[in-house]
């Protein structure tokens, strides 16, 4: 014979002296409505939704329940923990009343070794954040792959496939709308796929130091930590946000620390190479040289090309023409976002007045775009600019002479090239003596650590105000393109 539930138990009074010793805030998030608690025999159930939420309060606030039910209910009282049906929705699981079997078996602290599923993000997850698995994740077959992204997309890949721990920490780096996120995005989709027993997370910058925040001010720290400790794949896009943050900084080198230790993997964005980000604390930027580093560019005449096509077909029905494609795809060399903003507008075009897409018609929308927004400015004219400037022989600046007397104008022109066109660090060291990207990150480096110090350089037996050079240069550039 079963025997009856005692309704003995004055929740309201337990409830209450439950909150005075854990305090409101901790009671609201983790009882206020996910646990009811019954009475059964000498034990006091606690009904608790899910297999995370048992394992968390048994370790966590044990000893605070036996405490305040012994302050509630004469006599001894064992505390046991049960999931409750777990097809009611937890909004309503407060108030609903369970029949508990006196068979139902006790949890002991072997019972708590649970592998941890999808719902320990949401579990531990600083209130006011979005949900990211509701997000409609990019992945690989989307991705266009070209010279300029390969390496990128093949680490990318290889990590969250195969689970290869050689290439972790991968930092993928370039400028923006090149592709970044998109590989960062696959890789956690990818990831999740191939093993979905495996906790894994992605999250932003803004993200990171928004939760960070809050779990400093609700006393929080513990769970947040762990929410980002138990990843066996961590994906942070823009690091380089995270300048000026030194404390958020430091939270997160910690983490990735930890992350680590435990055979984790991780991937991060950042929009320039760990070498040449400013404001990044060393010790941060140490652990992600220790990795696997490799560049997303701007893409070259081949990748732009199946780009136009790939996004064409997603924009319009219409056929276009090759010699459309190529048009645009010379004319318009900015990142991947600026080629789909020219494609949008001339797919608009087409649609609401229900014409081709015709050469004259590119021309018309690329033409006005690339006079609003582009400095059209190419690197023979940074060479021929440069060259005048400084006295140099013509083909100076390009010449594979390795001299010590020309790096720094040839360190100049690098730099002026990164900052007054789209090139790569590809087609730049290529155009500039047949350098590779490191030669061309290194003078680019060079430079600006010269501009910070207010530099006054000298070259051939003159001497130059490094900051009144560059200005007088880039106003030669402009008013030679206007």
């Amino acid at each position: 014979m079963i025997t009856p539930i005692i309704q003995e138990l004055d929740v309201p009074t337990l409830e209450k002296l439950l909150i005075a010793r854990i305090g409101k805030p901790r009671f609201d998030l983790w009882f206020g409505k996910f646990v009811s608690f019954l009475l059964n025999d000498d034990k006091l159930v606690v009904l608790v939704p899910n297999n995370h939420f048992l394992e968390w309060l048994n370790s966590k606030f044990r000893k605070d329940i036996e405490e305040s039910l012994k302050d509630c209910i004469r006599g001894a009282r064992q505390v046991v923990f049960q999931i409750s049906h777990p097809e009611l929705p937890t909004s309503e699981l407060k108030n609903v009343e369970v029949p508990v079997q006196i068979s139902a078996p006790e949890v002991s602290v072997s019972d708590l070794t649970i592998a941890k599923s999808k719902e320990v993000t949401s579990l531990n997850k600083v209130p006011g954040t979005k949900d990211a698995h509701k997000r409609d994740w990019l992945d690989f077959k989307s991705f266009v792959v070209g010279e300029s992204n390969k390496l990128a997309f093949e680490m990318a890949r290889s990590l969250s496939v195969e689970k290869r721990t050689d290439t972790s920490p991968l930092v993928i780096f370039g400028p923006q709308g090149c592709g970044k996120t998109h590989l960062l995005e696959s890789s956690y989709r990818s990831f999740k796929n191939s093993f979905p027993l495996l906790v894994a997370e992605f999250i932003s910058a803004e993200e990171f130091t928004s939760q960070f925040v809050v779990a400093m001010q609700k006393n929080r720290m513990p769970a947040f930590r762990s929410k980002i400790r138990s990843n066996s794949l961590f994906v942070f896009d823009d690091v380089h946000l995270l300048a000026d943050k030194p404390a958020t900084q430091k939270e997160l080198m910690l983490n990735l620390d930890v992350i680590t230790q435990k055979g984790g993997n991780i991937i991060v964005g950042m929009d320039c190479h760990p070498r040449m980000a400013k404001k990044i604390m060393p010790e941060l930027l140490d652990r992600l040289m220790s990795g696997m580093i490799c560049s997303v560019g701007i893409p070259e005449d081949s990748l732009r090309v199946a780009l136009i096509k790939r996004y064409w077909a997603m924009l319009s029905n219409q056929e276009i023409s090759t010699e459309v494609v190529d048009y645009i795809s010379k004319e318009i060399r900015g990142n991947v976002r600026v080629i789909l903003g020219v494609l949008k507008q001339i797919s608009n075009y087409v649609r609401i007045n229900r014409i081709l897409p015709s050469m004259e018609l590119a021309r018309t929308i690329v033409g006005g775009f690339v006079k609003c927004v582009f400095r059209s400015i190419s690197l023979q004219d940074i060479d021929e600019v440069v060259s005048t400037f400084l006295m140099l022989a013509p083909g100076a600046l390009k010449s594979g002479v390795r001299e010590e007397k020309m790096s720094f104008p040839r360190n100049l022109a690098m730099y002026l090239a990164r900052k007054n066109s789209s090139f790569t660090y590809r087609e730049i060291g290529s155009y500039f003596g047949n350098r590779n990207h490191s030669t061309v990150i290194a003078g680019e480096k060079k430079i600006e650590s010269l501009i910070k110090f207010d530099s006054r350089v000298q070259f051939a037996n003159m001497e130059y105000d490094l900051n009144f050079l560059l200005h007088s240069i880039q106003q030669k550039l402009q008013s030679g393109k206007s």
